[in-house]
């Protein structure tokens, strides 16, 4: 067992220029004498005195109350960092309570090493009642615990009060810096495996992360992710100015290379603040020099975590002195949300809202003279169609042909022989009908005298619509000129389907006629209304926003009503006042996902209100125009609605579950707008608390934002305010607030 415990502390001894068989003797030689008290001190190369495996066999020298104030102090969260993650020799850090005995029995042990190590060692001491947030970010399960801390992370640990050759053995690797035995699984029976390896680690970068933030102090960890904010715009503009340059030989790099490879190295760094490899980066490096140093950005960035350029080197590297993890912690994070897909298209969104407002500038700037061309443009139009007419003709078997005609010199007759010449064979052979029933026209192919007359002879305007049709439909037509409908046995061929215009089926409003044109989506042929659309269990927005002409198809005795282009901010209450005699309210909701569609089905008190509703579509219900119209219920319908059907307005938003632990400051943040920005969470919480860091959940497959997130705060305190804000509004939605239990 002693030789155990002494082949580290040799090892240690050759490394300093020992030989391995003198560091031995010496080892044995002091062991043996303090056994018996003669007090050989076993002396060193240089004269010093030699490391002493056993802590309980080393001498308490005399040190001032100045010196003992640098080995035994309390720590607050104030002062951590400089005293316990900045010292320059393991820190013995004791989590302990005034009310705590077993704290109070473990102390004085740890004290008297401490004195006996010279300053080799240091015990700091931390209230448990007074820094929570501490405690809380070190995941303190019992008291006393006790942390080695070295270098800035977190080496060995024990909970409670081991057994004397425990406890000998965890101060002997302490005063040795020997690392202890790997622990993968922690084990509450032992205090000495209390923490795993990869829980210590954990637990390491928590303290010191939350010892530099504790630090530096708000102002400056705003200070840093504004910089960090500035110098990622800045470096992306530095990247799409070169890559604006390259040759055709060259690839050019892409933010997300360059920043990317910043936030590498950053990372390395936040991995193991001590290590000197990550400590310096070589500006001439093959890396450096062709992917970074073309962009002083860059530089910047690394400057704002507290790189600078080295004087040994003549600026060939950059070190950084420090050891607060929090300032480079807060670049990674803020750089990685920065590159995040849900940011990148906050700020496209962004840049293309600055155009169209730009734009819309410029147009506004040239309005008059716009105006005015377009004028000239319109009148050049109307000169040049005065006194033609645009005909179009459609054919059996669904053949069309379209021309602009003189009307005062082309006759029907002239428009026939052009159709024969230009479309040969799509003439019915049996005898023909034009048939225009839109301007009233029906002209056999033998009436000489109809089609003797020209197109301003028979009044038709600026365009027309007509139907060659076979001879076979003679008979329906003789029925027309004795006032019958012309296109009766068109309704029999379709099976007695209803069939519309444009016009009646509300496709076109009235202010549209005289404007009709063949072809387009104004074309003014009738079409068969389909069964499956007259089967439709709810009519679209755009059914309800239909014309004037056919608000009030179903009004007579109907109460049932569309509301759509509703505010996402609406409720019961306000569509209520809004509109009065609404007695019920469906929501239209998303089957699946439950969001509010923006629009409802209602049920007024009587049909006179109905109209009076109806009567306000287009104007204002919490800042958008209003569309309404009617819908008489299906048969079979459950209307009006029974409570609690398509209420989606009146369900409560969930409240928040138990916090997970005393400490905790984080929140998930759900049914966030798509549109969503920082500052817009900053704001909502500005009365809780200060925000200290946000993530933004992503679709993996394709990067689109899910609605959700996370937010930290800078203390558990403000967390606690901010929870209570569950189900408020945030840009329209109610957002849905919970604990985060992870760390």
């Amino acid at each position: 067992e002693l030789e155990t415990q002494l082949k580290p502390v040799v090892e240690k001894m050759v490394a300093e220029g020992w030989e391995a068989e003198k560091a031995h003797e010496t080892l044995m030689a002091q062991y043996k004498s303090r056994r018996t008290g003669q007090g050989h001190p076993g002396m060193a190369p240089g004269g010093g005195r030699a490391p002493a495996e056993d802590p309980a066999m080393m001498e308490a020298p005399e040190l001032s109350d100045a010196e003992k104030a640098e080995i035994l102090f309390n720590v607050t969260s104030k002062d951590i960092q400089k005293r316990v993650i900045d010292s320059p020799v393991p820190v013995i850090l004791d989590i302990h309570a005034t009310w705590c005995e077993p704290c109070k029995i473990i102390y004085p042990i740890l004290e008297q090493i401490a004195m006996r190590g010279g300053g080799q060692l240091r015990v700091a001491k931390l209230d448990a009642d007074v820094e929570r947030d501490l405690v809380a970010a070190l995941r303190v399960e019992g008291l006393p615990t006790v942390f080695v801390v070295n270098k800035g992370k977190i080496v060995d640990s024990f909970v409670g009060i081991p057994d004397q050759e425990g406890l000998q053995q965890f101060l002997m690797r302490t005063v040795t810096e020997t690392p202890r035995d790997p622990v993968d699984v922690k084990d509450p029976k032992d205090p000495s495996k209390a923490h795993s390896d990869a829980e210590l680690a954990a637990a390491g970068k928590r303290l010191a992360f939350a010892a530099g933030m504790a630090s530096m102090g708000s102002q400056r960890k705003e200070s840093i992710e504004m910089a960090t904010e500035d110098l990622m715009s800045k470096l992306e503009e530095q990247v799409n100015e070169r890559a604006a340059q390259a040759g055709g030989d060259e690839t050019p790099l892409t933010i997300t290379q360059v920043a990317g490879l910043v936030v590498k190295y950053l990372e390395n760094l936040e991995g193991d603040m001590a290590n000197p490899k990550f400590r310096n980066i070589s500006t001439a490096s093959n890396l450096y020099s062709k992917k970074l140093a073309p962009f002083p950005a860059a530089a910047e960035l690394f400057g704002t975590v507290g790189f600078k350029p080295d004087a040994s080197t003549d600026g060939a590297c950059l070190v950084i002195k420090h050891r607060n993890i929090a300032p480079v912690s807060l670049v990674v994070q803020r750089a990685k949300d920065w590159l995040s897909p849900g940011a990148q298209r906050t700020r496209a969104q962004a840049k293309m809202r600055a155009l169209a407002e730009e734009a819309a500038a410029k147009r506004a700037a040239g309005a008059p003279a716009a105006a005015a061309a377009a004028k000239a443009r319109a009148a050049a139009r109307e000169e040049e169609d005065e006194g033609t007419c645009m005909v179009g003709v459609r054919l059996e078997g669904g053949k069309t042909w379209k021309r602009k005609l003189e009307a005062a010199t082309t006759t029907l007759g002239d428009v026939v022989d052009l159709v024969r010449q230009e479309m040969p064979g799509a003439l019915p052979a049996d005898g023909f009908n034009v048939v225009g029933r839109a301007v009233n026209v029906l002209v056999w192919h033998d009436d000489e005298v109809g089609m003797g007359k020209t197109l301003a002879d028979l009044g038709l305007g600026p365009s027309v619509a007509l139907v060659i049709e076979s001879t076979a439909a003679k008979g329906s037509r003789a029925k027309a000129a004795e006032g019958a409908d012309p296109f009766a046995n068109r309704k029999e061929e379709r099976g007695g389907a209803k069939t519309h215009t444009m016009l009646s089926a509300g496709i076109l409003d009235t202010a549209d006629r005289g404007r009709e044109r063949f072809g387009g989506d104004s074309t003014v042929f009738e079409y068969p209304e389909e069964e499956e659309e007259e089967e439709k269990e709810e009519p679209s927005a755009d059914t309800a926003a239909s014309s004037a002409s056919s608000k009030h198809s179903f009004g007579n005795g109907c109460t049932r009503l569309f509301l759509g282009n509703l505010s996402f901010k609406i409720d019961e209450d306000s569509l209520k006042n809004a509109i009065p005699g609404v007695t019920h309210i469906k929501w239209i909701t998303d089957k699946e996902s439950g969001k509010f569609y923006g629009s409802a089905f209602v049920e007024m008190k009587t049909a006179e209100k109905a109209r009076q509703a109806i009567d306000m579509a287009g104007s204002k219900i919490l800042g958008r125009e209003l569309k309404a119209n009617f819908a008489p219920a299906r048969e079979g319908d459950i209307w009006p609605p029974v409570e609690g059907q398509g209420d989606y307005k009146k369900k409560e938003m969930p409240g928040p579950s138990e916090k997970p632990f005393e400490g905790c400051n984080k929140l998930f943040l759900g049914n966030l707008a798509y549109d969503i920005e920082d500052e817009d969470i900053h704001n909502f919480f500005a009365d809780c608390g200060t925000v200290v860091r946000i993530r933004y959940l992503t679709h993996q497959h394709n990067g689109d934002f899910k609605g959700v997130g996370y937010a930290d705060f800078d203390t558990s305190e403000s967390a606690d305010a901010a929870v209570l804000l569950n189900g408020q509004d945030l840009k329209g939605r109610r957002i849905r607030l919970d604990w985060d239990s992870r760390m």
